[in-house]
């Protein structure tokens, strides 16, 4: 940083930002390609399955806390 501020060579500050850019990518590349491609069928119906299991996790929970029928 001191040849950033004092000597004003950004080259050094370039070639950090250039090198820390090429290894995320490289990083998000390597992680892309270990998930696979996404399942069609999940993403056509995500809000709708969001939905229906956020409405049976509720149902679960209310059944839950009420006491027993009978």
């Amino acid at each position: 940083m001191l040849g950033v501020y004092e000597l004003k060579k950004i080259d050094l500050l370039k070639d950090v930002f250039i090198s820390a850019y090429e290894r995320s990518a490289a990083r998000y590349a390597a992680v892309r390609q270990s998930l696979g491609e996404p399942d069609p069928f999940r993403l056509r119906y995500r809000e709708q399955l969001r939905e229906i299991i956020g409405h049976l996790i509720c149902d679960l929970a209310w059944a839950a806390r009420t006491p027993p029928c009978g």
